[in-house]
């Protein structure tokens, strides 16, 4: 994670078959006041199809994709 004070951002990353889609949770103690989501693939076209909280303590995503093949996510959750 970075972040400075009390604001943290939990970064992280998978790799799956047409729809990837990972959580990021907060520290212990932390709760969530925001996130988003960045997608990736090699070729076609991929969307951002969900964000939003997990809870109180993540943030959850996936991502789709037209083609059927391996495409990336980030998730990022700002954790107070």
């Amino acid at each position: 994670y970075v972040g400075k004070g009390d604001i943290q951002v939990v970064s992280v990353t998978t790799e799956a078959w047409r729809f990837p889609s990972i959580t990021a949770w907060c520290p212990a103690g932390k709760k969530i006041t925001g996130g988003g989501a960045n997608c990736f693939t090699p070729g076609g076209s991929i969307w951002l199809v969900h964000s939003a909280p997990a809870g109180d303590n993540g943030w959850v995503a996936t991502c789709d994709t037209t083609k059927d093949k391996n495409a990336s996510i980030i998730v990022h959750a700002l954790c107070l």
